[in-house]
């Protein structure tokens, strides 16, 4: 595929936790303005790719070596600061500060652009809108995050990590804790939000995959078997594992 039209590719990268190595080889496309799902079996690496690809992963003692280009940068050799605005991430777990909605907003805007109260106001009603939570919360932005249910915190998260204008969002297994309407309230917001972001997601859920993600990277024991368009890998995937994985998913 043509370098302009991704996001993050190059390789192979390896990832190590002192001697032991978790990630073997990995070459990666993500293509931009598409959502990517990252799948397999737990313990497979899904979360370690995720994490390597901001760097987060050295924050844990883990170790990447090779080269992987983010807009044809070395990632790898790029400030962490930046490359942590360019490449946002929420987690499994909604992190939310310990202080109200608005200060958990305007927490990144502070600390990454210099903005007028006016302005700062502005971009926290932006987000918080972008995310559908505006409506729900605009009442009382002073209100303590902590109070907000499991839904409105990952939508609080996901507002959060926007807010410092990244270009890439990931995302690890965010609605593993959230019931269906909240789970179908995130992935429409996925959906609609790949028009101005890269998104990648670690899924468990092989119907979630099916339903938002435009290409599929299927992991098995710390390797990429298969990277496919979606329709391409559940229709007709190309390695053995990769339909063994599908049948086994879809009689769970």
């Amino acid at each position: 595929m043509e370098k302009e039209k991704l996001a993050i590719y190059g390789g192979p990268i390896n990832v190590f936790y002192g001697k032991k190595q978790v990630l073997h080889d990995i070459s990666l496309e993500i293509e931009k303005n598409k959502i990517t799902a990252i799948i397999g079996q737990s313990g497979c690496g899904k979360s370690t790719l995720l994490k390597s690809l901001n760097r987060i992963i050295e924050e844990e003692n883990g170790t990447i070596n090779g080269d992987l280009r983010l807009f044809g940068k070395n990632l790898l050799e790029m400030d962490e600061e930046k490359l942590r605005k360019t490449i946002g991430m929420v987690f499994q777990e909604p992190i939310v500060f310990p202080f109200s909605i608005e200060k958990n907003m305007t927490y990144g805007l502070n600390y990454h652009f210099s903005l007028s109260k006016k302005a700062r106001k502005e971009k926290v009603r932006h987000y918080l809108t972008m995310s559908g939570l505006y409506d729900e919360v605009k009442g009382d932005l002073s209100m303590h995050a902590t109070n907000l249910s499991g839904g409105q915190k990952q939508r609080l998260a996901i507002s959060r990590a926007l807010s410092v204008e990244p270009e890439i969002l990931l995302l690890d297994e965010p609605c593993s804790a959230l019931d269906m309407k909240n789970t179908l309230l995130i992935e429409d917001l996925l959906v609609q939000l790949k028009e101005q972001y890269t998104i990648v997601i670690v899924t468990h859920n092989l119907a979630q995959a099916k339903r938002i993600s435009d290409h599929i990277i299927f992991m098995d024991g710390g390797r990429i078997i298969e990277s496919a368009d979606k329709e391409k890998f559940f229709a007709a995937p190309e390695n053995p594992l990769s339909l063994k994985y599908i049948q086994y998913m879809e009689k769970s």
